[in-house]
């Protein structure tokens, strides 16, 4: 059981050390430069390994790949980094269609150092050959849409995990619990943009019918002051769950208040959510093949999570975060946007009863 021990004992360190470290997790993938196109690394993040691969070229204008691994640490503020004391390059390999050869492996890249910024998954500060830069995540939505790339990354489906947990207390019930967002459209008649669509009616269906938009419609927005995106749901009649999540290529994370139409505010309760991305904007907004999606399916009735959260808590919602904890924890300072979301809701609401009438 020594090994349980130590794997406990390192668990308390890190939790001691920083509560912020668990808050953003730097993504895998192509990182670059765009003051340096057709230069780049490859991060591959497993666990706290790293594994970078630079593809550049040397002084007589050849390609030229660096390959550097090691661990993650965490510098007891919450802020994440990565040290390889000597890249390595390679030699005399395999050519393109020519059979299998070994490579020859040689130091000659020197010390690369690499810090990820806690407030932005998708940026961080590349030390290496006598130079600082700034690298960011290799971003098709920043690429493709320019201006309205946040608008168009939120478009897809997402599974969400919420953690409705009672600070200081004991859980009444399991606290974590599970939602599915859907985003298939964009309204361009609000200011700001919504992106919008639903609560789909179950984990399977991957695109929103007009059952599900009438019941579980989402309105959502970017908030360029504090760099945010803000996805509100309607859970049922006049209560809301509003997400306020940094969202990078493949995830997000930040808070969710659970609060009624044109009353969400940085003096209600918060809780932990992190979601990730199942399925793309095509996806949703055109199915598996050519056809178009049939959105008359019969329809559902109204499933509150706020409703089923209480039910195992005694009749009450967990106790959850502060604002002030929300922006020790994550850096979000949820003041910023409260009128646009309320305004969101309030619109919601109207959209509701008019159909119902």
């Amino acid at each position: 059981m020594k090994w349980m021990q130590n794997l406990l004992a390192s668990a308390a360190l890190l939790l001691a050390g920083s509560t912020q470290a668990a808050s953003y997790t730097p993504e895998s993938g192509f990182w670059w430069s765009p003051d340096e196109p057709g230069t780049g690394l490859s991060i591959e993040i497993e666990d706290d390994f790293v594994y970078v691969a630079a593809y550049l070229y040397d002084t007589q204008g050849f390609p030229y790949w660096y390959i550097g691994d090691g661990r993650i640490v965490e510098n007891g503020s919450g802020v994440l980094s990565f040290t390889d004391n000597q890249v390595t390059s390679a030699t005399g390999g395999q050519c393109l269609g020519c059979v299998w050869r070994a490579p020859t492996i040689f130091a000659t890249g020197g010390a690369m150092s690499i810090v990820f910024d806690p407030a932005d998954e998708t940026r961080a500060t590349l030390t290496w050959g006598g130079q600082v830069k700034t690298i960011r995540r290799l971003d098709y939505y920043d690429i493709g849409f320019g201006t309205d790339a946040e608008n168009q990354r939120l478009l897809g489906e997402w599974q969400v995990i919420l953690d409705f947990f009672n600070v200081g207390g004991t859980y009444a019930n399991y606290p974590f619990v599970g939602d599915i967002l859907i985003m298939d459209a964009i309204d361009r008649a609000p200011n700001p943009d919504l992106s919008i669509g639903c609560r789909p009616r179950n984990s399977l269906a991957a695109h929103c019918t007009s059952s599900d938009d009438a019941i579980h419609d989402i309105g959502a927005f970017y908030n360029s002051t504090d760099k945010r995106s803000y996805i509100t749901v309607r859970d049922a009649s006049n209560v809301y769950f509003t997400y306020v999540v940094y969202v990078g290529v493949h995830q997000f994370d930040g808070v969710v208040q659970a609060h009624a139409s044109g009353q969400f505010s940085n003096n209600g309760t918060f809780y932990p959510v992190r979601g990730f991305r199942s399925a793309s904007r095509a996806m949703v907004q055109t199915g598996r093949g050519p056809a178009s999606i049939d959105k008359s399916a019969a329809p559902s009735g109204e499933r509150s999570m706020m409703q089923q959260i209480m039910a195992g808590n005694g009749g009450v919602m967990p106790k959850g975060m502060t604002a002030a904890e929300v922006k020790a924890q994550f850096g979000i300072d949820v003041t910023a946007a409260a009128p646009i979301v309320n305004a969101n809701t309030v619109r919601m609401e109207a959209k509701r009863q008019h159909a119902g009438n």
